[in-house]
């Protein structure tokens, strides 16, 4: 199924509610009570690339999200969360307030040709597979 990411939102990793894995360990319940969700001013879809690799007899995951933003983005400081909402209503979860944390960066693309595009972008690294979120 092809998925497209419309929205972005952090909140530290502190606010996070009670999360409850399903069976599978790829599904999860969350109280989003107590969250305190940020949006993230982005344009157009974001872009995640999730990879599965085994080396050396260990299985790890990782996952990368990036996007351009719409204008200056202050990053939280401190350990976040990062919640994706997808075109057909499924959201995702990247960090659930405990290790590990996904690691944000926001650099400038200062391009030296008028042709190529002048944005600041929003990268999150994450070493652990995305959460759907049950009841989304």
């Amino acid at each position: 199924m092809t998925r497209y990411i419309t929205h972005i939102s952090l909140a530290p990793a502190a606010s996070m509610g009670q999360l409850t894995l399903g069976p599978d360990g790829h599904t999860a319940a969350l109280d989003t009570k107590g969250a305190q969700w940020h949006t993230v001013p982005t344009t157009g879809l974001a872009a995640m690339e999730v990879s599965d690799e085994v080396a050396d007899g260990r299985h790890t995951c990782s996952a990368k999200l990036t996007a351009t933003l719409c204008g200056r983005y202050t990053p939280m400081a401190g350990p976040v969360a990062v919640l994706l909402t997808c075109a057909d209503g499924t959201r995702l979860l990247l960090g659930t307030g405990e290790r590990p944390m996904p690691a944000v960066t926001l650099p400038d693309t200062l391009p030296d040709k008028a042709a190529e595009r002048s944005a600041q972008t929003i990268t999150v690294s994450y070493a652990a597979r995305p959460l759907a979120l049950m009841g989304s």
